[in-house]
């Protein structure tokens, strides 16, 4: 870098060339990631979630021989599909409540005390407890199953 007379400093041509670019790349970079962003995959709609409880079921697991009891109690969140199901979310009586306590029925009293003491059991059970109520239960969408108790005898 040199000195002028009146106490500047003369920068060399390529750096007085290449500084303003690399601010101009960069905003524009910063301007262009954010249209991109703003136009990219639309978010999902939002979706309301109501979630029914099942308390303390006590179900007999399917071991031959010895008795094998499951208690259980679990919260479901679910997404209710049916527009004339609205509004009776909360009701204790509800058809989609009493089918979905059958299917739960179904699918544990069909597991083995091994299966469900297992280190991946409980991950299992929601997975295919999840997909059996997804697919016989067309009026609700099963979103989470959470086991708020969980104990084998």
């Amino acid at each position: 870098m040199r000195s002028t007379k009146k106490g500047r400093v003369k920068l060399p041509l390529p750096i007085l060339i290449a500084v303003p670019l690399i601010v101009l790349l960069a905003a524009g970079g910063i301007l262009g990631f954010g249209k991109l962003k703003s136009h990219g995959a639309k978010q999902p709609a939002k979706v309301d979630l109501v979630q029914w409880k099942f308390d303390d079921m006590l179900l007999t697991l399917a071991d031959s021989g010895d008795l094998h009891y499951l208690k259980v109690s679990m919260a479901v969140e679910l997404e209710i599909l049916d527009p004339s199901a609205k509004g009776r979310e909360e009701e204790k009586d509800n058809p989609d409540r009493c089918k979905m306590l059958d299917v739960t029925n179904s699918v544990i009293s069909s597991k083995k005390l091994s299966q469900l003491i297992a280190d991946t059991g409980r991950v299992h059970l929601k997975s295919e407890l999840m997909a059996n109520l997804n697919e016989k239960i067309k009026t609700v969408k099963v979103h989470e199953i959470l086991f708020t108790y969980f104990n084998v005898q």
